[in-house]
């Protein structure tokens, strides 16, 4: 593994731990509110608990959304062909180890939002999700995307453009990010459904051994 990737990785979870100790403490204050508007009157709980829904929705939920897919999408800006951009994803590079940190922080804190405000299997199942499709998924697609539409003569061959090249770039990190939503809305219910299934059926499997060894 590349000197940069451990790095990255020992940053960002070092970058983490911040992260999730400052959310503990912001939940922890929320939490506290909640309870001292419940003293207070039933309407000032209500519009606490939209401003909580606010902040996963507004910027925040922002920031949770993409930065997983920051150091991609610092790829794709740095293969662009663009001079201002030149360098900003260079290997073994200090902003280099920075973005890589940012994205694995954000994983992180995904999966830790998750776990604390549902469950830990919701976590587990967040974090797998993000892991597919802003890690192994980009890993192996971008490059492979990008100088595939690039060797095209679509238009001019827009694609094999700067401009183009950032457009199929993003276009893929769109759609990797519908694919993580799809993952969290659709897969992970039917995954789910699958396991309490099978929990069910090896569950009646083992009383009906019990019941056959006792007669």
């Amino acid at each position: 593994m590349p000197i940069h990737h451990v790095q990255a990785m020992y940053s960002g979870l070092a970058a983490a731990s911040v992260v999730i100790g400052a959310q503990h403490f912001c939940s922890t204050i929320k939490r506290k509110s909640l309870m001292n508007s419940s003293l207070a009157s039933s309407s000032n709980i209500s519009s606490t608990q939209v401003q909580v829904n606010d902040d996963n929705n507004g910027f925040i939920g922002f920031l949770k959304t993409w930065l997983p897919f920051i150091n991609e999408a610092a790829g794709v800006l740095e293969h662009s062909g663009l001079k201002i951009f030149k360098g900003i994803y260079k290997v073994d590079s200090i902003q280099r180890m920075f973005i890589d940190a940012v994205a694995l922080s954000s994983m992180l804190w995904n999966t830790a939002t998750e776990a604390e405000e549902k469950d830990s299997k919701k976590g587990l199942w967040k974090g797998l999700g993000l892991l597919l499709f802003s890690f192994f998924a980009p890993t192996y697609l971008m490059s492979p995307v990008v100088e595939g539409l690039a060797k095209l003569r679509f238009a001019g061959g827009i694609f094999n453009k700067p401009i183009g090249r950032i457009a199929s770039g993003v276009a893929l990190i769109a759609a990797l990010e519908l694919c993580v939503q799809l993952w969290d809305d659709k897969i992970v219910p039917l995954l789910e459904n699958a396991y309490h299934k099978a929990h069910s059926i090896v569950s009646s499997f083992k009383g009906k051994r019990e019941i056959y060894k006792q007669t």
